[in-house]
């Protein structure tokens, strides 16, 4: 699901919404917690993985030598270069400490079942903040939330997993709940219970940024799997060729599919509706006609609509041309309809959430066309998933030497993007994406 970015100056509307929403207090929508106060967390923390006879070996040779990633360094890859494990740590932060203040929420950040859901081990967020507990949290997000699966503890195939032997890993994997991460759609799955947001669940809270907490300085969600892999050391190695476009095309599919039964419960489980973080932000958020400055060119992005109804986000560009027309059609006027019945608009979100689980893998090709960059009229948003789409098909390209001129052109695409929404140049970007896609088609 795509979440666009508030722009320029918020007009009234938008001014209103947020001085009504942000500070209203916000119920922590949890998974209920059964387990005793003395219980053992379902996470072991980073101590069950990096002793150094078992993921915590060196990263270099008695020279000094670089040693790729491995099972034998895999957690002290992760520690000395993910940024999943800061996670926690961001919560000790001025900003977030400004956040909470804003929202008026009678708790700190670091304490919060709605931070911790996402910026530590999720099994670990609410229940007892016993002195286990909060090790594991500050581990930030660690080796459990993405090894163990929901509603399993660690503990059941951490001893079996340390034989090593492949008779003892298939078991941890078919029956003690490790999470085999080889697959790309279960890997794309777990990441985005996060980084788009999941209901309740297996003992998890529910995980979501509202426009609260955008609106009170919280990072809107803007996910793309195959970049966000692509820019995390890896501390483990692939088995098999990757597809990058295959990896781009079906992190897209089940990002939209995390949003939608997000949407879907949060329709029916009695939050605040409807929620504005899964509508078009610069619908409100844009220069007034008539104001000092002029028109703003996003507002040309779309087609005037009814007074009062707000443009849903959207199936992402450019996944959406490569869908058969009309699949999100139901579910987009339902979300759009003033008044929706809530009830109906999480069954539409169900329907479009099973047409996508079918949605067939483009050629490359397909790709570079569903950008139909001749005709675009593109804001940032939009510029930035057609330059995620590129960049996956310039991976997969044949005989890619890296550094080359496509590479040259992507690295000028993804500068002018860096400028964000407010300050790049869209008729320059629409440019740089013509003059790359024109060059990744010629034989």
């Amino acid at each position: 699901m795509n979440h666009r970015t508030p722009i320029l100056v918020a007009g009234i509307l938008a001014a209103w919404v947020a001085a009504a929403v942000v500070g209203q207090p916000t119920k922590p929508a949890s998974a209920p917690d059964s387990r005793r106060a003395d219980a053992p967390p379902l996470a072991t923390g980073l101590a069950g993985c990096a002793a150094r006879g078992c993921h915590g070996g060196p990263t270099t040779d008695t020279a000094g030598k670089p040693l790729p990633p491995s099972t034998l360094n895999a957690c002290t890859v992760w520690l000395r270069g993910d940024r999943h494990a800061d996670a926690f740590r961001v919560l000790l932060t001025q900003r977030s400490k400004d956040m909470i203040r804003l929202l008026k929420w009678d708790t700190t950040a670091e304490t919060d079942v709605r931070c911790l859901a996402c910026h530590t081990t999720p099994s670990v967020a609410a229940g007892p903040p016993t002195p286990d507990v909060v090790r594991v949290r500050m581990d930030g997000v660690g080796c459990d939330a993405c090894h163990t699966s929901p509603g399993r503890a660690t503990s059941e195939w951490l001893d079996v997993h340390k034989s090593g032997t492949p008779a003892d890993l298939t078991r941890c994997y078919g029956e003690l709940g490790m999470k085999p991460l080889n697959a790309t759609k279960v890997r794309a799955e777990v990441c985005a219970g996060c980084h788009v947001g999941a209901p309740a669940g297996d003992g998890l809270p529910v995980r979501e940024v509202t426009h609260d907490l955008i609106a009170a300085g919280h990072p809107r969600l803007n996910f793309d799997y195959a970049t966000f892999l692509a820019s995390m050391p890896p501390h483990w190695t692939e088995k098999g060729t990757p597809d990058p476009v295959g990896e781009w095309f079906t992190g897209k599919v089940t990002a939209s599919q995390a949003g939608l039964r997000l949407t879907a419960d949060q329709a029916t489980r009695g939050h605040v509706w409807p929620e504005l973080a899964a509508y078009n932000c610069i619908s409100c958020h844009h220069v007034i006609p008539g104001t000092p400055g002029g028109t703003d060119w996003r507002q040309d992005r779309f087609a005037k609509g009814e007074a009062g109804k707000l443009p849903w986000a959207g199936v992402p560009f450019p996944l959406h041309q490569l869908l058969p027309e009309g699949t999100d059609a139901d579910f987009a006027k339902r979300m759009t309809k003033l008044n929706a019945d809530p009830a109906k608009v999480a069954a539409a979100a169900r329907t479009l959430d099973a047409k996508l689980a079918s949605a067939p893998l483009p050629t490359a090709a397909a790709v570079l066309r569903s950008l139909n960059l001749d005709a675009a009229k593109l804001d940032w948003d939009d510029a930035s998933q057609a330059y995620y789409a590129m960049a996956a098909v310039n991976r997969a390209r044949p005989g890619r030497i890296p550094g080359d001129a496509i590479d040259g052109k992507l690295l000028a695409l993804r500068d002018s993007l860096r400028k964000g929404p407010t300050g790049y140049d869209p008729a320059a970007v629409l440019k740089l994406l013509r003059q790359a896609a024109e060059t990744m088609q010629k034989p």
